[in-house]
C-alpha cells in the first residue's frame, strides 16, 4: 500500500495533464472530468496551473506541488473549474518541462 508521502514524491505523469488539457477542451461535462481524477491528479494539476500562470518557476517546482498537496479538500475541483484559463495554464505549465528535466 502507497502512503501519503510516496504519493506526493512519484513522478509527474506529463502525458496524463496532457490527455486532461485535451479533454478538458473538448469535453462538455467539466464536472465528470474533474470528479474522475484522484487526488494526486488534481495537486499535479494545481501545481502545474500555478507554473504555467506565473505563481511558481520551474525552479519552485517541489513548493508549487507540496503547495497544491497541502491544499487538496472537497473543494479541489470546484477551484480547478472555476479557474480562468485552466486548459491555457496548463499548456503554459507543461512548457516549461523539458524531455531532461528531473523533476518529471
Amino acid at each position: 500500500m502507497r502512503s501519503q508521502s510516496d504519493e506526493f514524491f512519484a513522478p509527474l505523469d506529463l502525458a496524463a495533464v496532457r490527455k486532461f488539457v485535451a479533454d478538458w477542451r473538448s469535453q462538455a461535462d467539466e464536472d465528470d472530468l474533474l470528479d474522475s481524477l484522484d487526488q494526486r491528479q488534481q495537486a499535479d494539476l494545481m501545481a502545474v496551473a500555478w507554473l504555467g500562470s506565473g505563481l511558481y518557476s520551474l525552479s519552485e517546482w517541489a513548493e508549487a506541488r507540496f503547495e497544491a498537496w497541502a491544499a487538496l479538500g472537497a473543494s479541489t475541483p470546484g477551484h480547478l473549474r472555476d479557474l480562468p484559463g485552466l486548459a491555457d495554464f496548463l499548456e503554459a505549465g507543461l512548457a516549461r518541462f523539458r524531455p531532461t528535466s528531473p523533476l518529471h
